[in-house]
């Protein structure tokens, strides 16, 4: 878990909810243009530059990192070689249980985002490069907050869930206190070109969500939050479409007979309305 101290994530929650506010309501997505990403990045630096105080600094360093990177031709490989540079080359392998989560996210360097995704009850989410290269979606909370509790919830459901990752369930990558004891963290695999779900042209994911969930159930949880935000979409190039469930800072590990029959009937009624 993490303990309460104040440190880059104070300035990284005021930066991400300036942003969400400079950019609007449409926050929410992991995918986008690159125009609205690099948007919301420097908003979030701009909003702060006249702040005082370490942290609001160090977040807006940050800002401008991400908003700089995103104007390279080659993020990819720039970033890579900032991680180089800047960090030890450690290799997590697959995360296990909450130490080797913990481990991972004492990897993570809020100083190295490339930039704001989106924002949700649980935290502020950004995009980020972990040191094996995987592109994360890294949700940041303040710690001690409910959302940081939320977060650990959600690590815990994503734990219970290791058999569905990448089955319709991304990959949790850290989860735990993030480098120099800064800021709750949560990082878990970036599904790219996806979007959110649109019960109306989406119907024949209908089947594929219904097996997921119950995938989900038998491994005894209930994500108990679902919704058209909650549910991603992916088109693939043959045509068909992949469905994920994402944000589960709402789940409930042992889920009761009662919570699973919740899921299910909030699913369908997403279909039905």
């Amino acid at each position: 878990g993490c303990s309460s101290q104040d440190g880059p994530v104070a300035a990284a929650t005021d930066a991400a909810r300036a942003a969400a506010a400079a950019a609007g309501d449409n926050t929410a997505s992991y995918a986008g243009p690159a125009s609205r990403t690099r948007s919301r990045a420097r908003a979030g630096a701009d909003n702060i530059a006249s702040d005082t105080g370490p942290a609001r600094r160090s977040f807006a360093r940050m800002g401008e990192k991400a908003y700089k990177r995103q104007q390279h031709v080659e993020p990819e490989a720039a970033d890579l070689a900032e991680l180089s540079d800047q960090q030890p080359r450690l290799q997590i392998t697959k995360i296990r249980d909450l130490a080797s989560a913990a481990l991972a996210a004492g990897t993570v360097d809020l100083d190295l985002v490339q930039g704001f995704l989106g924002s949700g009850w649980t935290g502020y989410v950004f995009d980020y490069r972990m040191l094996d290269g995987k592109s994360a979606a890294l949700k940041v909370a303040q710690p001690g907050s409910e959302q940081a509790a939320a977060l650990s919830v959600e690590a815990s459901a994503l734990l219970a869930l290791r058999s569905q990752w990448n089955e319709g369930v991304a990959e949790m990558l850290a989860s735990g206190t993030g480098k120099d004891g800064h800021g709750c963290v949560l990082a878990v695999e970036r599904i790219p070109d996806c979007r959110h779900l649109e019960p109306s042209s989406d119907r024949d994911v209908l089947q594929q969500l219904q097996r997921l969930l119950a995938a989900v159930h038998k491994c005894g949880v209930a994500h108990m939050d679902l919704s058209c935000e909650n549910i991603l979409v992916r088109e693939l190039p043959n045509g068909s479409k992949k469905a994920w469930l994402i944000d589960w800072g709402f789940a409930v590990v042992q889920a009761t007979r009662q919570q699973k029959w919740q899921d299910s009937y909030q699913l369908q009624e997403l279909f039905d309305t």
